[in-house]
């Protein structure tokens, strides 16, 4: 995905869509996109942000019970004061 196409998503996301144009490409330049299929895993365990574009993703713990599931637009690895 290119740097203007997640300016772009991120124009339409509650908090970034607060930010200039310019503090909107600053910020895509820090993003890294994953594409995941049915089933496959993702590492959250380092500490970032993740936000899902497309789709559901479901989290579980270590035995394998479902934590919860993140729909399009839900963070994950930030916490709220």
């Amino acid at each position: 995905m290119e740097v203007g196409e997640v300016s772009k998503f991120l124009a339409q996301t509650i908090p970034f869509d607060q930010l200039s144009t310019a503090q909107l490409a600053e910020t895509a330049l820090q993003f890294s996109v994953y594409y995941c299929q049915e089933g496959e895993a993702l590492d959250i365990t380092k500490e970032r942000l993740l936000i899902v574009r497309t789709g559901i993703y479901a989290l579980y713990s270590d035995k394998q019970q479902l934590l919860t599931k993140l729909e399009e637009g839900d963070f994950y690895g930030i916490s709220y004061c």
